[in-house]
């Protein structure tokens, strides 16, 4: 028996490829469409936010707040709150600091501030022979608004702080000591020191606990000296000396966690996603031998004192995290998409103004904060 349905014909044949080629089309033209639309809306949503950031950052009114978001959709926190703009950042050394720096002196480019710097430009802030003031350099206008910004090397010292920049927020950043004391001595080059060693970090361990012995314990104490602590090993005296500077500080940031660092900044001073966009300054990517259980040992008692600010400090900035005002998670990852879109469009810095900023290291944009700051030498 024949069966109708199996005989082909010419007719047959193209109905079935019409059809064929009907639902084909059906089921793939709304993805072509969707993939076309993405990679054409995609560019122009990239070329509206350069241009979006070049006028920003272009700007020269103080009302620059007013002009759109460099993301083109706004933050939600600024429909609550205005940006505040002054802001004390103690930098500590091999810590993430300079990018820091760099992201503070940007933000006071963006809102015209006014920097308190070395005068002579140079890295750090010291004290005067008193120890009471800072010294600076001065304007003399008589119009002249104050100072804004604090972010170069510099010992903390409150009342000193507070009559230089008033109400501003205190803002710092430490990293684990184990890390911290080996890229302290790598970049100091006591490595050169050693010149024949597979592992010089761990040589010279070897010879300060071998030469200290008990002596040594504590005696490493980078975050003790910044911030003026008193070195003892009553630990309820030391532990009071932590609370009493957790209270001064607004924000401790970690080295290890820059993004969600970054992202409690932003809510602690109300800025933009597009004011915390970086990219990371005086990253050395030299072989270093890794830390071995034996200098972990050796660096947990010379830095005794270190570790103990470091955890104690690590403690406060996941509260922080866990008490944060809204979805940390998700704002987390929508900093990330964003700085890394800005990121791919900015890989050289000539592309647009806004993008020669982003590439300014820490003394390139204190410099050009400093000129522009020149208008109040009258």
């Amino acid at each position: 028996m024949i069966h109708i349905d199996k005989i082909h014909t010419p007719f047959v044949g193209r109905k079935r490829g019409i059809w064929r080629w009907f639902i084909f089309l059906l089921i793939t033209t709304p993805a072509f469409v969707l993939a076309i639309s993405t990679h054409i809306f995609g560019s122009l949503y990239d070329q509206a936010l350069l241009s979006a950031a070049t006028r920003i950052y272009s700007a020269k009114d103080s009302t620059v707040s007013a002009l759109p978001s460099l993301f083109i959709l706004p933050d939600s926190d600024n429909a609550t709150c205005q940006p505040y703009k002054n802001i004390v950042f103690i930098k500590t050394g091999k810590t993430g600091g300079s990018t820091m720096s760099s992201i503070i002196n940007r933000f006071g480019l963006k809102y015209n501030l006014v920097a308190a710097v070395n005068p002579d430009r140079g890295a750090f802030i010291s004290e005067d022979e008193t120890a009471e003031h800072y010294i600076i350099k001065k304007y003399n206008c008589s119009d002249f608004p104050g100072y804004n910004i604090m972010a170069s090397h510099i010992c903390y010292n409150r009342p000193a702080m507070e009559e230089v920049v008033p109400n501003a927020k205190y803002v710092t950043i430490v990293r684990s000591p184990y890390a911290h004391f080996k890229s302290a001595f790598y970049f100091s080059g006591r490595d050169q020191s050693y010149p024949n060693s597979s592992n010089p970090f761990r040589d010279y361990l070897k010879y300060i606990y071998d030469t200290y012995g008990a002596h040594g314990h504590g005696t490493v104490k980078l975050y003790l000296r910044k911030f003026r602590l008193v070195l003892t090993p009553d630990d309820e005296l030391m532990k009071k000396q932590l609370q009493r500077l957790n209270r001064e500080l607004d924000l401790v940031m970690l080295t290890e966690y820059y993004d969600e660092s970054l992202l409690l900044l932003k809510k602690l001073m109300c800025w933009d996603f597009d004011d915390i966009v970086y990219f990371p300054m005086k990253v050395h990517h030299e072989y270093q031998p890794p830390i071995t259980k034996d200098m972990e040992h050796i660096i947990k008692k010379l830095s005794r004192l270190d570790i103990e600010f470091y955890e104690y400090f690590n403690n406060t900035f996941w509260d922080k995290v866990e008490n944060y005002d809204g979805d940390f998670k998700a704002d987390l990852e929508e900093f990330r998409r964003r700085k890394n879109r800005v990121t791919r469009k900015c890989p050289t810095g000539n592309e647009t103004s806004y993008c020669e900023l982003l590439h300014l290291d820490a003394l390139q944009s204190r410099n050009r904060l400093a000129q522009e700051n020149a208008i109040w030498n009258c």
